[in-house]
């Protein structure tokens, strides 16, 4: 129907009634128009096709890019997380480190103290200890020394001789003091060191313990009758031999004594 509609019309329009034109050349070159256009469509078709093959592989190309995207940011969510979770632990070892850092200040103001405290009483404790030991040693010095002077002033005492014998040592005793008070403070003495740079010492002992080198006569007398007081007591450290010392307890001066046998 609809090719005896365009035949006519194509009669009508562009043939004439005195040509005799057959339909099947139009019907040819109807054909191949149709067949051309349908050519050009599916060239057109194939580029479509081509084009979208492109699109499609483009996609999966994104799609896969995409996908490594994903991965990538996952891996990043578990680093950081896993970051995250480090600097937790570490702030928390630093917590514990703080902690442990005041517990160790206070352990060390503890031990201080206590090394002081213990120090204290060590200190203590060895004065006392010492205090301990000592007061024995004195005490066995005073009985030693009593011990050993009683045997003399017991002689003194029992020999029929004794009273003349500790009034002659009194009387030394004194003369000396009298004799060593005014040698030191004689005037003559003194022009003679000031003469010399380097003054003779005279040719007197000096004990360790008190010397009589310098002590005016009024102190040599005072001291000399202390002396003689503790003679009398009978407190003499040592009993007296030619020649030896004799160091009186409490007098602050020595004094050479050579007993006559």
């Amino acid at each position: 129907m609809d090719d005896d509609y365009h035949h006519r019309r194509f009669r009508k329009h562009h043939v004439r009634e005195d040509e005799d034109l057959p339909w099947i050349s139009y019907v040819e070159n109807r054909l191949a128009r149709t067949e051309s256009e349908a050519g050009k469509l599916r060239d057109e078709n194939k580029e479509l096709k081509r084009e979208a093959g492109q699109l499609r592989d483009e996609n999966l190309e994104l799609r896969r890019e995409a996908g490594q995207l994903r991965d990538r940011n996952k891996e990043l969510e578990s680093s950081a997380s896993v970051r995250k979770g480090y600097i937790m632990a570490l702030n928390e070892e630093i917590d514990v480190l703080k902690e442990g850092r005041r517990g160790t200040e206070l352990d060390g103001k503890k031990l201080q103290q206590q090394v002081d405290e213990e120090t204290e009483l060590d200190v203590e404790s060895l004065q006392e200890h010492a205090e301990a030991e000592s007061a024995p040693s004195v005490l066995e010095l005073q009985n030693q020394s009593e011990t050993e002077t009683a045997p003399t002033v017991s002689r003194m005492s029992k020999s029929p001789h004794g009273s003349w014998k500790a009034t002659a040592l009194i009387a030394a005793l004194l003369v000396c003091a009298l004799f060593l008070g005014r040698f030191t403070s004689s005037p003559q003495l003194r022009q003679h060191q000031h003469q010399h740079q380097q003054p003779q010492v005279p040719d007197i002992p000096v004990s360790r313990h008190a010397p009589v080198t310098g002590i005016s006569g009024r102190d040599a007398t005072r001291r000399t009758t202390r002396a003689a007081l503790v003679v009398l007591r009978g407190r003499i450290w040592r009993e007296a031999r030619g020649g030896d010392w004799v160091n009186l307890e409490g007098a602050g001066v020595c004094v050479v004594w050579r007993a006559e046998r």
